[in-house]
Parts: C-alpha cells; sequence; structure tokens
C-alpha cells in the first residue's frame, strides 16, 4: 500500500517524538552523571557553580500548593524598610490581634500569633549629620474597651502575653544577611529568649526590643500567644512612642517593599498537588529528575491587610503604595514564613538514595533550611555567600529511604527577608545503594 505524503509526514513526527522520549527518558548524558558524582561527595551547604544541569528544566516537574493546619495571624513591618528620623517616636506595623468572639467570652483561651520584622536603620544626628543607634520594638497593648457593631465592650481582666520563640539576625553589609543570619538561628538557637509580660487593661509594653546600629539592617521573627486576646493590639514601633492613645505612623518609603500589615499564614505546607506521582529514588535515570518551585500563593490568599493605612501621612511613598493596592496589597515576599516542604516518596524493595539541591531561578538567595534529621544547613555554606542564579546550586542534603511503604519527606524551609523567593527544589535520584 502507497502511503500519501502527509501519513509519511506523520510516521516522521512519531519517530521523532518516540526518539525525543526515550532520550529524555532513558539516556544518560554525560553532564547528568556528573552533577550525579558530585552530590554523593557534597558536602552539605556545599555550592556547585559550571553545572548546565542545574538550570535544564527537564526531568519532572511537581505543582505546588499551599495549605495550613491553622490560619494563625500574624504581622509583617517592612514598609518603610529604610528608617530615618522622620519614623523616630512612631509606629511601624499594627494589628488588632484578634476581633472572634470567642477569645471574649473565653478570655483564658491562648491565641497564638507571629510577628516578622525587616528594618534598616538610617537615622542621622539632625546637628551633627553622624549616624545613631535606635530602637526597634514589638509592643503589645491591653485595650481599655472595644467596640464592634455598635456595642462596647469593657476590658476588666489582665492579659499574659508569652514569647515563645524568637530569632534576630543583624548585618551591616547587606542586609540579605541580616535575613540569613535570622533563618540560621530560628533553626539552630533562637536568638531572643522566652519571655512573659502581664497587661492590665490601658498599659503597653515591650515584649522585644533590639537596638540597631546605624546602617544595620535587622531581620526578625517571634512566635507568641496570648490570653485575653480579643482586647490586645500589637505594634512595631521605632524609638520611644510617648502615648500609644495618640499614636503616630512612619510615612512610607520609596523602596519596592510594601510588606507591612497583617495576614493569616504564618506557618505553611508546600506540597505537590493531589495525585502526583511520589518521587522514586531508586530510579536514577535522567527523566526522573525531579524539580518542584517555591511559588507564592494564589494573589486572593496572599494579600496583607495594613491597619495603619489611614493613619500613614500623604506623600510620594503613599502614592507608590496606593499604586500596588493601598490597604490591602499583595505580600509580595513570604518573607520569614516557616515553610514544612513535604514530598511524597514512592516505596522501594530495597535502599535507595537522592540528593536535595537548591537552585534560584531569579536574584540573589541568602538563607538556611532544617534538614530531615533536625540539622540546619545553610545556603550557601558561609557568612557572606549567596546563591545566584544561572549554572549552580547547593546542596541541602542526601537522603536514604529504607521504608518499603510509600512515604513523605519533609524538611523546614523560609525565605528570609532580602532574598528572592524564586527557588527550586530539585531532586536527584541516585538509584539503589545495593
Amino acid at each position: 500500500m502507497k502511503l500519501t505524503r502527509f501519513q509519511l509526514l506523520g510516521i516522521v513526527l512519531l519517530l521523532i517524538t518516540a526518539a525525543s522520549y526515550l532520550h529524555r527518558n532513558f539516556s544518560t548524558p554525560p553532564a547528568w552523571t556528573a552533577l550525579q558524582e558530585w552530590v554523593r561527595t557534597a558536602q552539605p551547604g556545599e555550592l556547585l557553580t559550571g553545572y548546565p544541569e542545574l538550570v535544564q528544566l527537564d526531568g519532572r516537574e511537581m505543582t505546588p500548593v499551599h495549605t495550613q493546619d491553622d490560619a494563625i495571624p500574624f504581622l509583617f513591618s517592612d514598609s518603610p524598610e529604610y528608617l530615618y528620623t522622620d519614623a523616630l517616636g512612631k509606629g511601624l506595623a499594627c494589628m488588632r490581634l484578634t476581633r472572634e468572639a470567642t477569645y471574649r467570652t473565653q478570655p483564658e483561651q491562648r491565641r497564638t500569633f507571629g510577628v516578622g520584622i525587616y528594618h534598616i536603620n538610617k537615622v542621622t544626628d539632625p546637628e551633627t549629620r553622624q549616624a545613631k543607634p535606635a530602637t526597634v520594638s514589638l509592643v503589645v497593648r491591653a485595650l481599655t474597651s472595644v467596640e464592634d457593631g455598635g456595642v462596647t465592650h469593657r476590658n476588666v481582666r489582665p492579659a499574659a502575653v508569652r514569647l515563645l520563640r524568637g530569632a534576630a539576625g543583624e548585618s551591616d553589609v547587606m542586609p540579605m544577611f541580616a535575613g540569613k543570619a535570622c533563618a540560621k538561628a530560628w533553626f539552630t538557637h533562637p536568638n531572643i529568649s522566652p519571655k512573659t509580660i502581664t497587661l492590665r487593661p490601658g498599659e503597653a509594653k515591650a515584649v522585644y526590643t533590639s537596638t540597631l546600629p546605624s546602617d544595620t539592617c535587622l531581620s526578625a521573627m517571634l512566635d507568641l500567644d496570648a490570653t485575653n486576646a480579643y482586647f490586645l493590639k500589637v505594634y512595631v514601633v521605632f524609638g520611644r512612642v510617648k502615648d500609644y492613645d495618640a499614636i503616630a505612623f512612619a510615612p512610607y518609603g520609596l523602596t519596592i517593599g510594601t510588606n507591612s500589615g497583617t495576614g493569616q499564614f504564618w506557618k505553611r505546607i508546600l506540597r505537590p498537588v493531589d495525585g502526583t506521582r511520589s518521587f522514586d529514588p531508586a530510579n536514577a535515570r535522567h527523566g526522573n529528575k525531579t524539580h518542584m518551585r517555591f511559588v507564592k500563593m494564589p494573589p486572593e490568599v496572599q494579600y496583607l491587610v495594613d491597619e495603619t493605612w489611614d493613619m500613614r501621612p500623604e506623600n510620594e511613598g503613599k502614592k507608590l503604595v496606593r499604586g500596588k493596592g493601598g490597604q490591602r496589597r499583595p505580600f509580595k515576599g513570604d518573607y520569614n514564613v516557616d515553610y514544612t516542604v513535604a514530598i511524597p516518596i514512592r516505596a522501594s524493595r530495597v535502599p535507595a538514595d537522592f540528593a536535595l539541591v537548591a537552585v534560584q531561578r531569579f536574584g540573589l538567595f541568602a538563607g538556611a533550611m532544617q534538614n530531615s534529621t533536625g540539622e540546619m544547613v545553610e545556603i550557601p555554606a558561609g557568612a557572606d555567600a549567596q546563591l545566584r542564579t544561572g549554572p549552580e546550586g547547593v546542596l541541602l542534603e542526601r537522603v536514604r529511604i529504607t521504608t518499603t511503604t510509600r512515604t513523605e519527606y519533609r524538611f523546614h524551609w523560609l525565605l528570609p527577608g532580602g532574598s528572592y523567593g524564586d527557588q527550586v527544589f530539585l531532586l536527584i535520584p541516585l538509584g539503589s545503594t545495593m
């Protein structure tokens, strides 16, 4: 039977597609073998450069989704990012801890919450023009009364606020390194001491204060809880605020950062969408190279609401922020949100290994993760080291899977202030160990 020109063309295209599939899934490119050899001997935190395999989006890709066990309120303070003299004695961010009536009718019930702080001190003495230190504080205030729905509720009980865990980092070299120092402390030995304060109605007290040197960036994250939460407000302030009943808020700055406000996603889980085929570490072929990219939440979940919007003075910075959404605007960074990354792993009849490598698809990154055995790994190792876009990556962990049933591989990761959230977690299968 004579084939037509179109039939011949179809056969040729089918053969090309089949050859491409076989090459992609069953070939072993030399660059792939070289990458596997490197991750077999590298140390966690080690930076590898010059490997084109790290920038090739081939093999498999897992589509991530964001979930969480609890909607935890948090306040993030990053606007203005640069703090000048006009911010002294003023608020930087604020939130009412909760409006849920349960916490009014059951004042003994504790409300968990989080706070993230990212600011750079640029204050100078007005006379000498010399740079000078200034304080950044986290203050909790007990209101004497609250009006909701036209009803006034009086506060008649004290509140107990506990700082449960906190970490902070500073840098006068590059703000990103303050974030890295914060992440390292968070995953090893949190360097902000636990503390408990008691607030009577009308009182305001600092639960954390840092004296920030000039031209220095502070990145901090804190886990807290409180009783009588219905009557509490949480502030990040610069310098000393004389009267919280008449508090003024610092003018917005002109930097691109607009991360100031309240959200509900302080702790999250990043995992592949339901139904994703499990990763098989025993299949060491190039086609089983697997990517899971960190992507931000959809805008409808990603917004921060800035409760200080109406109290900020009109200036060029406010015009800039208004153009990005105004009072309700996207949280562009996910800064200091603690992620549990969960990846489904296929069962294996024999032990099999794989390597986890961090790759940066855009911008710069400097931070840390906590691996599956609880150890902190720098991304990358070195006080001033950075992970850049291009053919480079950082080994985070080598993992041996010995289970004969499907399991889940987990690690902790956070995007520190100053870094770009466009990281890919690359799973490199190394095959059976027997």
